[in-house]
């Protein structure tokens, strides 16, 4: 469910820059954007190694819920924002937000540095990804845009349901000489 996370508050902030025009200009928006794409890519990763040491999955955790934590305080301001319409309450509005949201932030930089020491110390124990400081640089790019890249079809994205799927993929492919109705709903 980290993933979800990640991609939910990605798009609230892609919500919320349609609102504030040059809201990404922001240091610590951009330190925020830096994070997501961080954690986003360490979770694609993750899937294909073997990060189940304990201290990385409750840092995956805290990380988690800081960005809820985060996506919350963002989605008050939207619709404070939303309800003062006027450009002069939507630019107090916009240091309200940067305000508010600095303890996140703050918070959300500290779990990704004891994610990536807690990776570097799994690395030398022989996994397979290694973290580099190049994570905790930003990209012109992604100065401008920060999800143009990696969340531009975010929506087509399975997140959460890995587990069921095996499960539903063994269920299919079994062994089992009985037949068995498996449904599959979701929405296309």
């Amino acid at each position: 469910m980290a993933y979800a996370s990640v991609v939910s508050l990605a798009q609230t902030l892609e919500h919320l820059n349609t609102r504030i025009p040059g809201l990404f200009s922001e240091p610590k928006i951009q330190s925020l954007a830096a994070s997501l794409e961080y954690f986003k890519g360490f979770l694609d990763g993750s899937c294909k190694s073997s990060y189940h040491q304990e201290q990385i999955t409750v840092l995956v955790g805290k990380f988690r819920d800081a960005l809820n934590e985060a996506e919350t305080i963002i989605e008050q301001k939207i619709c404070e924002i939303h309800h003062m319409g006027s450009s002069t309450s939507i630019e107090k509005a916009s240091e309200d937000l940067v305000g508010t949201l600095l303890p996140a932030v703050q918070k959300i930089e500290l779990i990704r540095r004891e994610l990536v020491l807690s990776l570097e110390n799994c690395t030398s124990h022989d996994h397979d990804i290694e973290p580099s400081d190049d994570h905790f640089e930003r990209s012109e790019s992604m100065i401008e845009s920060p999800y143009r890249h990696s969340f531009t079809n975010v929506e087509n994205d399975v997140v959460g349901l890995d587990d069921d799927l095996e499960k539903i993929i063994d269920r299919l492919l079994g062994s089992s000489s009985e037949r068995e109705v498996v449904a599959i709903t979701g929405k296309s």
